[in-house]
């Protein structure tokens, strides 16, 4: 896996710029929006993708810490062996589990997300959901299949869009099926921000 980084802080910026054009009514709310945006360290972490994707909070390269997620019906974080050969703590989804991460700033426009992810055992179901939920609401609508292989593999993107076009506060929430089966993940990275 490749490893470029840059910061940056042009989600906020641009947050601001487009309080300055727009009207006031609108200004107060973008400029808002803006104020919850902190610059992210931005990676190209995968072989053949030039997008730049950020970690999900609670993460570092190949350790999920899980800090700040809300885990339930099971799910939990272990230390595995890694699709390296390395050693790392995944985030492990049995049936009926699910995983809700802390809330961060995405730019609905052009939000995917990218993870390392595997299945252990065999059973009816060898995938959860993963949904993107924005910040204040409760309904789940619009997930993205997560599917699993027996070795590590690297999804390929999931639309994960918020619904508008403003940088938004949102949450990420696996859910995993009664008869899913046991899926792992790390390196959940999600592209923030406009190209």
């Amino acid at each position: 896996m490749k490893q470029h980084l840059r910061t940056s802080g042009a989600l906020g910026m641009a947050g601001v710029l487009v309080a300055l054009v727009i009207g006031p009514a609108q200004s107060a709310a973008a400029a808002t929006t803006a104020a919850y945006c902190p610059p992210t360290t931005l990676f190209q972490p995968f072989s053949g993708d030039s997008r730049w994707y950020t970690l999900t909070p609670g993460e570092a390269a190949n350790a999920f810490a899980g800090t700040g997620w809300l885990l339930t019906g099971g799910a939990r974080i272990e230390t595995q062996t890694l699709a390296g050969g390395g050693t790392g703590t995944v985030l492990d989804l049995p049936a009926g589990s699910t995983a809700t991460s802390p809330a961060m700033c995405v730019d609905s426009t052009y939000p995917l997300a990218r993870m390392e992810t595997r299945t252990l055992g065999r059973a009816p179901d060898n995938s959860a959901t993963f949904y993107t939920v924005p910040v204040g609401r409760s309904t789940l609508s619009g997930g993205m299949p997560v599917l699993g292989t027996p070795s590590w593999a690297t999804s390929p993107p999931d639309n994960v869009a918020g619904g508008g076009t403003a940088a938004e506060q949102v949450q990420f929430k696996f859910v995993a099926g009664r008869h899913a089966a046991d899926l792992q993940v790390y390196n959940l990275y999600i592209d923030p921000r406009m190209h």
